[in-house]
């Protein structure tokens, strides 16, 4: 073999241990010394070389590739997800799916607005819940043992009395301290019994704001809440489990303005990303200091910034002008930790394109995004 065959060697047994790079460099030498090369390789290999295995991530396509993944029509308020599983929590109802399937299923909770939801494990979950023809009255909270096989309503003391109850705004459950957490109007709780009581942590019951961001950063133990105080000036609170303290942070967006949810770094507990209504924040110093990453966008709103799950430095979002009428999907990404954007575009006839919520999974070394979109169901993004 006088010429460099990376793929013909690779094919061979010998040369499978070793990565492409060496591979290439290996070419450039006499076959006199394969032999030599050959034994070096096996011995790499013991050493615990790079083996080229199925870990390695894809490198990103030219261009992504969005495609329709169902519930149509939908307005998908949530997207989570747990282990090999999707959820997607709707303004009518649950729904779910494994990795891989292209059929979301119904998981009961029709008619309901789902407010917010808790995974505590692969059969029990919680959801606060409206009614769906009347938002934000009548809340309910609900909890399944059995996956969403029945649902049960959960009586429960958030509010600020025996008789009086708050609506739940948001839900998280905290794998580690084993508590479930809800933001109400204008108020942080907790409880350890699944939702049956609650202790204040934040805020005071009967506030006219609402927090409907809640997001807890497991490096540090502190958790985000955030949303809009009765004069539409944006809210956002960092709440710390550890030493029970408030930081608030005031005039971060432009007014009117709302915070929709903050997303953090998992190789770097101070780097937290804001979403909202006015734009994205970036804060490299844990909330010392804030920089807009898309500069003046009219105050379109983003609900959700997301990390590439294979590379930090890649930052995904795309937004909501508010609006009845139809408006195309445009995803923007950066590829430098938000130095400069990218747009791509979803354009159709007729379709209802702003994103309400986003998630991002890994599926076969390769990156792809999920969008719930505000009456336009759900689209998957390869990248």
């Amino acid at each position: 073999m006088t010429a460099c065959d990376p793929k013909r060697m690779l094919e061979l047994t010998m040369w499978r241990f070793l990565p492409r790079r060496v591979v290439c460099v290996m070419c450039a030498y006499s076959s006199k010394y394969r032999f030599v090369w050959a034994f070096a390789a096996i011995v790499l290999a013991a050493c615990g070389g790079d083996t080229g295995d199925a870990s390695v991530p894809e490198p990103p396509l030219a261009t992504p590739v969005f495609e329709h993944d169902g519930l149509d029509g939908a307005v998908v308020r949530h997207l989570y997800s747990h282990g090999d599983r999707l959820f997607a929590a709707t303004q009518d109802g649950l729904y779910g799916k494994f990795l891989g399937q292209n059929v979301w299923v119904d998981l009961g909770l029709s008619g309901l607005q789902i407010q917010g939801f808790a995974i505590v494990d692969d059969q029990h979950w919680i959801a606060t819940t409206f009614p769906t023809a009347q938002p934000f009255v009548d809340p309910k909270l609900y909890e399944t043992v059995n996956g969403g096989g029945n649902w049960l309503q959960v009586e429960n003391d958030f509010g600020p009395g025996e008789t009086q109850s708050e609506a739940m705004m948001a839900l998280l459950y905290d794998q580690e301290t084993k508590r479930l957490f809800a933001t109400g109007l204008n108020t942080l709780a907790s409880s350890a019994d699944y939702g049956r009581t609650w202790l204040l942590l934040d805020g005071q019951w009967g506030s006219t704001s609402i927090l409907q961001a809640l997001d807890l950063n497991s490096m540090t133990q502190q958790i985000w809440l955030g949303g809009q105080n009765g004069i539409e000036e944006s809210i956002l609170r960092q709440y710390d489990l550890n030493t029970l303290e408030t930081v608030v942070f005031t005039r971060l967006f432009p007014s009117p303005s709302s915070i929709k949810s903050a997303t953090f770094d998992p190789f770097d507990p101070s780097r937290v990303l804001v979403a909202g209504e006015g734009g994205v924040l970036q804060s490299a110093d844990n909330g010392n200091s804030w920089i807009n990453l898309l500069g003046n966008v009219d105050h379109r709103f983003y609900f959700r910034a997301l990390l590439d799950p294979q590379n930090s430095n890649i930052i995904y979002t795309a937004g909501w002008t508010k609006t009845d009428m139809p408006q195309p999907l445009i995803l923007e990404i950066s590829r430098n930790r938000g130095t400069s954007w990218e747009r791509h575009q979803m354009t159709i006839p007729g379709l209802f394109g702003g994103v309400w919520s986003m998630l991002a999974t890994t599926e076969n070394n390769r990156t792809v995004l999920y969008l719930g979109l505000n009456r336009g169901g759900i689209v998957r993004v390869r990248l």
